[in-house]
Order: C-alpha cells, then sequence, then structure tokens
C-alpha cells in the first residue's frame, strides 16, 4: 500500500504545488482565472453582447454584466442543445446537467461544457485524492476499490447529440480510463439497466424499490455486500493466477532440465524461457485483474517487446531478428494502442469501434508492407495484399452500417 501511495505522491507534487500556491494568492488567483474565462468566451454570441474582450477588471466585470435568471439565457440554452456553438461557450457542448426544475415548474438545463468537467468536477476529484493522499499517507483507502453511484441520464428527444441527466450520471458517463479501473459495478452497465428499468442504481443493487426511511439501511448493505463478492473474486483471481504462475514455471523447468540432459548446458531451452517469461507478463494481470489488467498488459507489452526481439536475435544469432522484428513490433503496437483507445471511447459503440479498427487495419497493412519492401525486398502490394485490403474494407463497412442501424433503431 505504501508503494501506491509513493507514486500517487510522486504525480501529485506539481498539482500540490499549485494548490499550495492559489492559497497564498487566492486574489491573484481569482483575477487571473476570470481574465482567462473572459478571454476564451470573447468571440460567443454573449461575451461579443458584453464585450468580453474590453473587460479589464472585476470591477468593470461586476458594472457591465447583468445578474440574470434562468430564463433570461433560456434561449441561448435551447438553441446550445439543438446543436449550436460558440453561444455561451467556445467548445461543443453534448452533456446538459438537468435540475429538478424550481422555475416556472420547469425543470433547466445546465450545460457541461468538457472544460467544466476536466478542469472543475474531475480536477476537483484528483485534488481530493492529491490532499488525503499528502494529510495520511499511509491509508489503505486506494488498496481496494470506489463504488460510485449516480442518477440516469437519457438522450434529448429532439436532438440526438445532446445527452442530458444528472450531473452525477454525466461524471460517470465520462470518467477516465484510470479511475474506471477503481470502480465498481461497470458504470455503462449500471446506467444503462437503471435506465431500462427505471430505477436508483441503489434499488438496481438492492434489487427492490426502496423506501426512504430505508435508503441508508440499504446503502451500507449494498456497500457491505459489493466488498464481500470484489474480495471473492479477487481471491478466486488470486488462485487462478497461482496455478497459472506454478504451470508456467514447471514447464521452464521441465525445458532447461532437458536441455542440460541433453546439450550439458543451457542452449534452446533459453528460447524457450524468455518466450514463456514475455507470455506471462502480458497475460497475468488479465487473469489477475480481469479487465481492469488490460491496460496494464499493453503498458507490459509496450515496455518488454523490443528488448525481448532483442534478446531472441542474440539466443538463435540472427540479427534480422531484432532489425526487423522491433519495427514491425512498434508499428503492431501503435496499432493495438489505437485500438484499445477506440473500444475505450466507443465503449457503448462496439460496431462502430470494430469498424473503424478494420478501415485502420488498412493502411497499418500497407505500412508494415512498405517497411518490408524497404528492408528486405518483398514487393509493396501483390494480389492477395488487394484481397486482403477489400475484405477489410467490406467488413468495416458493413459493420459501420450496422451500428448506423442500430442508433437508427432498425436492428437490437
Amino acid at each position: 500500500m505504501a508503494f501506491i501511495n509513493s507514486i500517487l505522491s510522486i504525480f501529485t507534487q506539481k498539482r500540490l504545488a499549485q494548490i499550495d500556491f492559489f492559497k497564498a494568492n487566492p486574489i491573484k488567483v481569482q483575477r487571473d482565472t476570470l481574465q482567462e474565462l473572459l478571454t476564451l468566451a470573447a468571440n460567443t454570441e454573449y461575451g461579443r453582447k458584453y464585450h468580453f474582450n474590453t473587460i479589464l477588471t472585476a470591477e468593470q466585470y461586476r458594472e457591465r454584466l447583468p445578474i440574470v435568471h434562468y430564463e433570461d439565457i433560456r434561449d441561448l440554452v435551447l438553441r446550445t442543445m439543438e446543436g449550436q456553438n460558440n453561444l455561451l461557450w467556445p467548445e461543443e457542448i453534448k452533456w446538459f446537467a438537468k435540475s429538478s426544475g424550481t422555475t416556472d415548474a420547469k425543470s433547466k438545463f445546465i450545460p457541461v461544457s468538457p472544460s467544466v468537467l476536466e478542469n472543475c468536477h474531475f480536477r476537483g476529484g484528483k485534488d481530493v485524492i492529491a490532499i488525503f493522499n499528502r494529510l495520511y499517507p499511509e491509508a489503505q483507502v486506494f488498496s481496494g476499490k470506489t463504488l460510485a453511484l449516480g442518477g440516469s441520464s437519457e438522450v434529448s428527444k429532439s436532438n440526438s447529440h445532446c445527452q442530458y441527466g444528472d450531473l452525477s450520471a454525466i461524471m460517470i458517463s465520462n470518467t477516465p480510463f484510470w479511475a474506471n479501473m477503481m470502480k465498481t459495478p461497470d458504470s455503462s452497465i449500471m446506467l444503462e439497466l437503471c435506465n431500462i428499468l427505471g430505477v436508483t442504481v441503489n434499488e438496481l443493487l438492492s434489487g427492490e424499490r426502496i423506501e426512504m426511511n430505508n435508503y441508508e439501511e440499504k446503502v451500507n448493505e449494498n456497500l457491505i455486500e459489493l466488498k464481500r463478492k470484489d474480495e471473492n473474486n479477487m481471491n478466486k483471481n488470486a488462485i487462478i493466477s497461482t496455478i497459472y504462475t506454478i504451470a508456467m514455471t514447471i514447464g521452464i523447468m521441465v525445458c532447461c532440465i532437458c536441455d542440460i540432459a541433453i546439450s550439458g548446458t543451457l542452449t534452446w531451452s533459453l528460447i524457450v524461457l524468455s518466450s514463456i517469461l514475455v507470455t506471462w507478463i502480458a497475460s497475468f494481470p488479465v487473469i489477475l485483474l480481469g479487465k481492469r489488467g488490460v491496460l496494464v498488459a499493453m503498458i507490459a507489452i509496450s515496455i518488454i517487446i523490443v528488448p525481448f526481439m532483442y534478446i531472441l536475435s542474440i539466443l538463435i544469432k540472427v540479427n534480422e531478428v531484432f532489425s526487423i522484428g522491433a519495427i514491425m513490433s512498434i508499428i503492431s503496437l501503435a496499432f493495438l494502442w489505437i485500438i484499445y483507445v477506440l473500444y475505450y471511447r466507443l465503449k457503448e459503440r462496439k460496431f462502430l469501434a470494430t469498424g473503424i479498427t478494420f478501415l485502420f487495419a488498412i493502411p497499418f497493412t500497407l505500412l508494415i508492407n512498405s517497411t518490408l519492401s524497404k528492408m528486405i525486398g518483398e514487393p509493396v502490394i501483390d494480389i492477395w495484399d488487394i484481397l486482403s485490403i477489400f475484405i477489410l474494407l467490406i467488413i468495416a463497412v458493413a459493420f459501420i452500417i450496422g451500428d448506423y442501424a442500430r442508433r437508427k433503431g432498425y436492428v437490437r
């Protein structure tokens, strides 16, 4: 646990220094922030109306901008929800936080820009972690999982590109991948099920409707049950991982014993040993952590694959294994990372992610062929490559059409 806290300390030092700075200089930081926001929004419709580009002080800001009610800017918000940009803020805004409705008995829709999510809500969470880790360096809060409870979100009927819902649901839907690794259960599944069933996340976890007077009790029960299940899963994964490691070790030992018995020393068994070791490093995180281990496995492969090619070239005494294999490995890793990012960003649209993956496979195929052509004199493209590209293109188009059909409701 101390190791994890030490790593966190390294990554949070810069932010902690910034926090210390604005604690010591609150007026300066607030003035700089106001000026930054005015500059960014100067060319929006609202910014041009009140001449943001000529406001230089907080006093000018107070004098020039009136205090407004939601009704005064409702038209701008509704136009933003319809897909118009650069009205209140220069970024494209697709998310809107829906209030409970205290004005004219109607709900209010608060624009939530990417900057607000990153620089306000998510940064707030990061700051809490950084400060907590500084105050309590021996705490074990990061050794387990976090339970994220949120409301529901839905697609606007007027514009399929606009989504609104509780702010908590918006934050869960936009949580970065590294935070999802520590969350339970899978947020995308939770929100989708809640929307379909018309229940809260806590009711989903409880399996029953919850009266308000029993709500806190049910929350505690669900937390305990989730913790117990998570511990059981980790124990099962640990047992499987141990068996897997033992099997790998036995395989290495058998090969080494046979090699020594036949050759009197370690020769070909070194190739087996290094290959099994690389396989273990790449697969062990997934076996132990499940989906959360995929990112760890990707990072591990990215680090070890080129050194492995170098060691292999020395063991089999063929220099081309490294010179060609290293370049092919780097190209392949780039493709794997693109696939990983695609499926993460489009986790609710797997058909589209698959279609784009097959499309990306085409230029990567040509890149590999071109590289091999320069290194070993192979033709850049032949009839089989043309056929492969044609097949990849057909499959890509089929998946993209399938995604379009599902989005339009033609198929489920």
